[in-house]
């Protein structure tokens, strides 16, 4: 499975893997907003490979074949966005 890496210059250590090509038709306005511009870093064959230095390749195949991206970020990001949505959730309820 082919798939494009970009990297998000407004959030550091964070990137995007793709199905296709472009990330304006597969990630939605709401995230490209929060990943800020993106930076094309490579293409990779996954299924040329057995593993990732930061991910789970089986994680990011599976996220690729069920909404066309996997995106990769960093433990205390990945917190203020669980944060966020909490709050969100006590706004909504």
């Amino acid at each position: 499975m082919q798939c494009q890496i970009y990297k998000s210059l407004k959030r550091q250590d964070t990137y995007v893997y793709l199905k296709g090509d472009d990330p304006a038709e597969i990630l939605s306005a709401q995230l490209q907003q929060l990943l800020g511009r993106l930076e094309w870093v490579m293409a990779l064959d996954l299924s040329q490979r057995k593993k990732l230095a930061n991910a789970d390749i089986d994680s990011v195949i599976a996220a690729l074949k069920s909404q066309s991206f996997y995106l990769q970020i960093p433990d205390n990001f990945a917190a203020t966005l669980r944060a966020d949505r909490s709050d969100l959730n006590n706004t909504l309820n």
